[in-house]
């Protein structure tokens, strides 16, 4: 069941959208909320599993992953599971999408060098194959916080 969020509800989690490390009072001052009022309504999004966590944006390009590729994968369905074992044991994996059409899944990576791509391939291929797309550039990245402009 869909929770009903109203207008104080949408700010509130595009802020924390925005900046998670925002106070409850600042919370409360920017959406016109004394601070307990602010965290009950955070805590009552939390327990309904609107707001799964909180996270640090790692930029991954300074820590030296500068290649980011999307796999697309052909696997027969009966090798599902033992690819999506193989797929959870692999770091570079950060995404993961099982989906609709021609293909069975599409990954999203990202590389320190070309080179790690091939031994990543070797483990995921055998039962099906794969198409590999390496990014030039991106263009947009978005934390879906405009999205919630949307629901008012």
């Amino acid at each position: 069941m869909q929770p009903k969020l109203d207008q104080t509800d949408l700010q509130i989690l595009k802020l924390l959208m925005e900046n998670a490390r925002i106070s409850y009072a600042e919370l409360g001052r920017q959406v016109g909320l004394s601070l307990p009022a602010a965290s009950e309504r955070v805590r009552r999004m939390e327990d309904a599993g609107l707001i799964r966590g909180y996270q640090a944006n790692i930029n991954l390009k300074a820590l030296g992953y500068t290649i980011t590729v999307f796999i697309e994968l052909t696997i027969p369905p009966d090798r599902y599971a033992i690819v999506k074992q193989k797929i959870a044991a692999i770091p570079e994996i950060i995404e993961a999408h099982h989906v609709a059409g021609d293909l069975s899944m599409m990954l999203k990576l990202h590389l320190s060098e070309m080179e790690a791509l091939e031994p990543i391939l070797a483990q995921l291929t055998p039962p099906g194959r794969s198409k590999s797309i390496v990014v030039l550039s991106t263009t947009v990245v978005k934390n879906g916080s405009d999205f919630l402009d949307t629901l008012a």
